[in-house]
């Protein structure tokens, strides 16, 4: 069956359809905001500072630890790879595609379109929208073999944001 899975205080559950709640593993914070994407294999979770991944065949839960993944607030999920913010910059990351627990430095852009520091990314139809303060832009996975994505020149937003939770994603649309 289909299950549903939270993070409460520092615990991280599943639910299943019959409302039972299995503990599946434990965060090293307890407060603040946590973020989920679910990819094919597994449930990635930030909470700003750090990441864990949830093996969805395996049941288990890690704390990611490669060096190269450095925090983020949001994540998303785009053809296979989990994006990631870095905090207090103009850069976005990504995981090694379908392996949450595999970064490789090289796999990181800096935003084009403003000098704003980012503060979250969302996906939407197989694009990655990333927010700054001051401008939206949206890359798409265009298969170059050294970043896989690229910016959508078409597609600036001369707005941003200020809050990471405020954007959300809701029947088809970003808001």
């Amino acid at each position: 069956g289909t299950n549903l899975y939270a993070v409460y205080g520092n615990g991280f559950y599943s639910i299943n359809s019959a409302g039972t709640r299995t503990s599946r593993g434990s965060l090293v914070s307890s407060t603040g905001y946590v973020d989920m994407k679910i990819g094919r294999d597994q449930l990635v979770i930030v909470d700003g500072n750090f990441g864990y991944y949830y093996n969805l065949t395996t049941f288990v839960f890690t704390q990611i630890s490669d060096p190269d993944f450095t925090g983020s607030a949001r994540v998303g999920y785009v053809d296979g790879y989990y994006l990631f913010t870095e905090p207090q910059s103009q850069r976005f990351y990504i995981s090694a595609n379908e392996d949450a627990s595999t970064f490789s430095g090289d796999d990181d852009v800096q935003i084009q379109g403003g000098p704003d520091r980012l503060i979250a990314v969302l996906n939407d139809h197989k694009e990655a929208w990333l927010f700054g303060e001051t401008t939206i832009e949206v890359w798409v996975d265009t298969g170059n073999a050294d970043f896989p994505f690229e910016r959508n020149e078409s597609a600036f937003i001369q707005n941003g944001l200020m809050a990471a939770f405020s954007a959300q994603a809701l029947d088809n649309t970003l808001f």
